[in-house]
């Protein structure tokens, strides 16, 4: 088990658990509120920075994801948060740092069929179809979204020839 290089205080555990039950409620607001008071009482908390970025996801608020993530990843670039902030970019239109942040996660490791697919996404914004089919065919045995994608990736890079 790996140990955080800065500590992490009760008090914002107690905020993130809070975090966790009121997105089990489905309570967005609730949610984002927790994690907010939980990176505030404790600025190096990863975790609750990565679940504030997709608290921010979830809601649409893609500015505010990329600078939770960003600052997740700045603590600690953990797969999980590398994969994350690439959605976020996606979501943004910014498919350079997309394609970086989901290049950097699969380095990482973990997170594989989703970060295949955001990479995905990126690539083919970017016009390399041919590239993103192979991260689809990768992502397509585990996520079955991915295998449509693929499908219409495929006959977007045969109109290319």
């Amino acid at each position: 088990m790996q140990r955080l290089a800065h500590p992490v205080r009760r008090a914002a555990r107690k905020e993130s658990a809070r975090a966790h039950a009121a997105h089990d409620r489905r309570h967005p607001a609730q949610t984002i509120e927790h994690d907010k008071r939980a990176v505030e009482i404790s600025p190096y908390y990863f975790e609750a920075w990565n679940n504030l970025g997709t608290q921010y996801l979830e809601a649409g608020r893609l500015n505010d994801a990329q600078d939770a993530l960003t600052h997740a990843a700045a603590i600690e670039p953990s797969a999980k948060v590398l994969s994350n902030l690439a959605l976020a970019y996606v979501g943004a239109g910014r498919y350079e740092d997309a394609r970086s942040s989901a290049e950097a996660s699969l380095r990482a490791g973990n997170e594989p069929s989703r970060t295949h697919l955001v990479l995905a996404l990126a690539l083919g914004r970017l016009g390399r179809t041919g590239q993103a089919v192979e991260h689809l065919k990768i992502a397509a045995p585990e996520l079955p979204e991915a295998r449509g994608a693929q499908k219409r990736m495929e006959r977007l890079r045969q109109e290319e020839r």
